[in-house]
């Protein structure tokens, strides 16, 4: 019996230290994925990759706050519907153990817009419940370029 006792208490034990399963997609995974979505316009794939946490947090170009997942949701569902053009480059991304971020320079364009807009986009993502999840998204309008000239982002 107080074998079977030691037994069943390393078992306890090692379940207690036994470190999560890492996740089936990690944080490059989950960005790549959310940034397809975006490009291919796909709402499905696009929400795959969203919280699914009330508290989120979206910021626009020109300082407006959307607070609350459902009101982020419908924005994107009728972004997404756009005919656009959504290029971006990779400024800088860090990732830790729960949480990332990506810095982007995008160019984007909607179909029979004479000037495309220039804008950082700043992404959070978290580790919640083994999977990475877009937390934050926040959109600050890059100046017209000087001369016509695309020129640097920044």
């Amino acid at each position: 019996m107080r074998k079977l006792a030691g037994l069943a208490a390393l078992v306890l034990i090692a379940g207690c230290s036994a470190e999560a399963p890492a996740p089936e997609c990690d944080f490059d995974c989950t960005f790549e994925r959310h940034m397809a979505a975006i490009q291919q316009g796909d709402f499905p794939a696009f929400e795959a990759t969203i919280t699914e946490r009330p508290d989120f947090q979206l910021i626009y170009p020109g300082g407006e706050r959307v607070e609350g997942l459902e009101a982020y949701m419908a924005d994107m569902r009728e972004f997404l519907a756009l005919d656009f053009d959504f290029q971006y480059e990779i400024v800088e991304k860090q990732v830790t153990a729960e949480m990332g971020f990506a810095l982007l320079d995008v160019t984007f364009a909607v179909e029979g817009q004479d000037t495309p807009s220039r804008f950082y986009l700043l992404l959070v993502f978290a580790l919640q419940d083994g999977e990475w999840r877009l937390v934050h998204d926040q959109n600050t309008r890059q100046p017209p370029a000087e001369n016509g000239d695309e020129g640097e982002a920044g």
